[in-house]
């Protein structure tokens, strides 16, 4: 039935490229996670978003290109004919091309190695083409930036709805009303920060010279994205749009630059002037909290695999799990403010169960 829906959304989908083919673009951008819309034809993997990638590219290629007519033999001449133009950063997408192959041949070729490599390489490329040959105005980079906001709008409106009502967190603890951390439209919390953080950067930059009717709603996104990702608990990302802002202030203008060093040090003056913020604050910079010490177990594990012969090629595209699994520790004791923690790790069975933490790959 999936596959039947989908097909039917492509037919419609290549006719409005053909028809209008920067706007079959902006639907790209503006439902970039229909990424998590997936199926197979012949045990081909394949996502939603990849589909609309790959015709509106055929779409380009065949109609807004004298692609078909070279193959058609209608022009023997035409490298003659118009002066080669470089596309940027030409060079750079090759190196990362290379170094993308020699990965997925350090994982043997597998088909996840190779799976990474169409999605996460290879179609962006292509997207980058058809973006650079259909958007060249200045009023053509602001419908990109649109779509982006409704893109933020969206995945918004869907996490605000999950947080007042618990509905469609598919995670037990994620959906307890004293534990809830949205998700919205991905399979986990921090995505929601992942993805809505750098639009939001690119929504405060497109309103500083726009309308007022459009700062608005610029606004209204903005406010709702930050609210999701409050509401996600995605503490990176708030603090990365926190470091953001600053540094686009300091950029910006003298009055701005002196406003944002007096607020970063009135705000540091808060933080370690509270004895619970300092803390907290201290523990997430030294990473010594939970979240901290599992990162830096995974960390310390993943340096001894690649100082055993990997330090230059790794373990390949799509090959982690595999490799590390040799070096892999099941858990690891949560280290904390008592004063006796060592030994009671040893010698204390229940303070041990307590304070054990089991590791995930």
């Amino acid at each position: 039935m999936l596959n039947i829906l989908i097909f039917i959304f492509v037919i419609f989908y290549l006719i409005l490229a053909k028809k209008n083919l920067q706007l079959a673009i902006l639907f790209i951008i503006a439902l970039l996670p229909s990424y998590l819309i997936r199926s197979s034809i012949f045990n081909i993997p394949f996502t939603l978003l990849e589909l609309m990638i790959l015709s509106c590219f055929i779409i380009w290629l065949l109609f807004h290109t004298r692609f078909l007519n070279i193959i058609l033999g209608k022009e023997r001449n035409a490298k003659k004919k118009n002066k080669k133009v470089r596309y940027p950063f030409d060079i750079e997408i090759i190196v990362i091309l290379i170094v993308a192959l020699m990965a997925v041949f350090t994982a043997k070729f597998s088909n996840s190695s190779l799976g990474i490599l169409k999605a996460y390489f290879l179609e962006p490329i292509l997207f980058f083409i058809l973006i650079i040959n259909n958007f060249q105005k200045k009023s053509d980079i602001k419908k990109i930036f649109y779509a982006l906001s409704f893109s933020a709008a969206l995945v918004s409106v869907v996490a605000i709805y999950q947080q007042l009502t618990g509905n469609f967190i598919f995670n037990s603890f994620w959906q307890a009303a004293e534990t809830r951390r949205v998700v919205s439209v991905f399979g986990y919390p921090n995505a929601v920060g992942l993805y809505l953080a750098p639009i939001i950067m690119v929504m405060m930059g497109l309103g500083i010279n726009e309308k007022l009717k459009y700062k608005l709603l610029l606004g209204i996104t903005i406010i709702l994205s930050l609210a999701s990702i409050f509401f996600a608990k995605s503490e990176g990302a708030l603090i990365g749009i926190a470091a953001a802002v600053f540094v686009c202030l300091m950029l910006f203008n003298k009055k701005t630059r002196i406003i944002s060093i007096i607020g970063a040090i009135l705000i540091t003056a808060v933080i370690f002037g509270h004895t619970g913020l300092k803390k907290y604050a201290i523990e997430k910079i030294t990473l010594s909290d939970k979240s901290g010490q599992i990162r830096m177990a995974q960390w310390k594990e993943t340096w001894i695999m690649l100082n055993d012969g990997r330090i230059l090629q790794g373990s390949g595209l799509a090959n982690y799990q595999q490799e590390i699994y040799p070096y892999h520790q099941e858990g690891i004791f949560i280290k904390n403010d008592d004063p006796d923690w060592h030994r009671k790790t040893v010698f204390n069975e229940e303070y041990r169960k307590k304070m054990w933490q089991p590791l995930e790959i």
